[in-house]
Order: C-alpha cells, then sequence, then structure tokens
C-alpha cells in the first residue's frame, strides 16, 4: 500500500478484505468489480455514485489515507457504522485514488454472528438512519443528480427505525419524532411509485407511528399492494 501511494502520490490507497470464520474464507466479491481492474480510478464522479448507493462498501478498513484528508472530515463520536458518514467524503476530497490490486487481501476480518454489525438493535438503526440522512444532505447541496435515490435510502432506514420500535426496542425520542415526521410526509401517490416490499414497510411504519393510521392502512393495502 506504502508503494501504490508513493508511485501515485496517492489520497487514498483502496485495498481488498477477506471474510473468514471458523468454517470459510471468502474474499469480499467487490474485487470483481471493474473500477478495480486496473490500479486507478479514473472516473471518481461514477466511483463515488458507487459508494454512495451502497455498491462498492463503505468500509473505512483496508485503506491507505493521506493525512490532509483528516482535515474537516472527522469520525462521528459514538456510532455504529462510522464508515457511512465518513468514507464517501474522502473520496469526494480526492484528487488521486489508487488501488493494490487482487489478488491481494490487505485486510481479514473475522465474522462474528453476535457483534454489532448483526444484531439489530435501536441504537444500530438509528446511526444508519443518520449516517443516510448526512448522505442525502451531501447529495443535495454538492447538486448531485441522484439525491433522490439517496432520499429512499434515508427513508427505507427510517422505516427499519420504526420497525425496531414496534419490536418493543426505544429510540432516542429525537430520532423517533424525525422519522415519524418522515413517514407521515410520504403521500399515498408517492407510496403507488415505490417498490412493492417498501410499500409493505410503508404502511407497517404508518400503523405503528400513529394509531389513527391502523384502520386507514388496512383498508387501502391491498389496492396499494397489488398496484
Amino acid at each position: 500500500m506504502i508503494q501504490s501511494a508513493e508511485k501515485y502520490e496517492s489520497d487514498i490507497v483502496w485495498g481488498f478484505h477477506t471474510f473468514f470464520n471458523e468454517k470459510v474464507s471468502v474474499v469480499h466479491p467487490e474485487i470483481e468489480n471493474p473500477f478495480f481492474k486496473n490500479e486507478l480510478i479514473t472516473d471518481k464522479e461514477e466511483f463515488l455514485k458507487q459508494i454512495m448507493f451502497d455498491n462498492i462498501k463503505s468500509y473505512t478498513w483496508s485503506k491507505l489515507y493521506k493525512i490532509d484528508l483528516f482535515n474537516g472530515i472527522k469520525f462521528p463520536d459514538g456510532r455504529v457504522y462510522e464508515d457511512l458518514s465518513t468514507t464517501y467524503k474522502f473520496v469526494a476530497a480526492s484528487e488521486v485514488i489508487s488501488v493494490v490490486a487482487p489478488p491481494h487481501s490487505i485486510y481479514y476480518y473475522r465474522v462474528n454472528p453476535k457483534g454489532i454489525v448483526q444484531t439489530q438493535t435501536f441504537k444500530r438503526s438509528a446511526d444508519i438512519y443518520m449516517a443516510n440522512k448526512e448522505k442525502y444532505e451531501f447529495s443535495v447541496n454538492n447538486k448531485l443528480d441522484y439525491s433522490h435515490i439517496i432520499y429512499s435510502s434515508m427513508a427505507d432506514s427510517a422505516l427499519s427505525c420504526i420497525h425496531c420500535r414496534a419490536r418493543g426496542n426505544e429510540l432516542p425520542k429525537g430520532i423517533l419524532d424525525e422519522v415519524c415526521g418522515l413517514i407521515r410526509s410520504v403521500s399515498i401517490k408517492d407510496i403507488k411509485n415505490l417498490s412493492i416490499k417498501f410499500k409493505r414497510k410503508v404502511l407497517l411504519a404508518f400503523a405503528h407511528t400513529n394509531s389513527s393510521f391502523y384502520l386507514f392502512t388496512v383498508r387501502i393495502a391491498y389496492k396499494i399492494i397489488k398496484k
């Protein structure tokens, strides 16, 4: 990685990783992405877009960063998935991104089925929502033409917060009020343009955010889901 950084004067050196446990060891499928066939990322705008869409993962590890990138970009304190709030910002601020080409794995990640990322909690849901909210605001502020897609990710993570509450977990009140407001702002017209899976989640969220919506959602659920 240091050789790559010195060769290209890179702002970021992008490496690969292997997931493993007691039974299996698997190189992350991202290694097959066409972006990583060469030693340099040549289309940074499209690369950023793929990270924003989560098609390229935001894992902080397996990378080398120029220290100047941390001027003005900080990891949020106390959050799960803090890299969701930062990696796209590092990429946007970079001029040169080099790649340590396959088949090398820079990082070996042991999968823990009981770890934080495998466990659904109110904090995990709320932190993912906040990361997607910040990503959406970034896309709007930078006039990215796909901000509406990022909004969908934010809305989806808001729904996950509502479902987490429905399972008996308490959300911080500020987050709960915010996501309830977001869900209530979704119009019936908007719902009809969403995927079936997302329609069902919206309808459940309506029912859980305000009991007065319950009979309404029961009446229209079949029609909307069938559209």
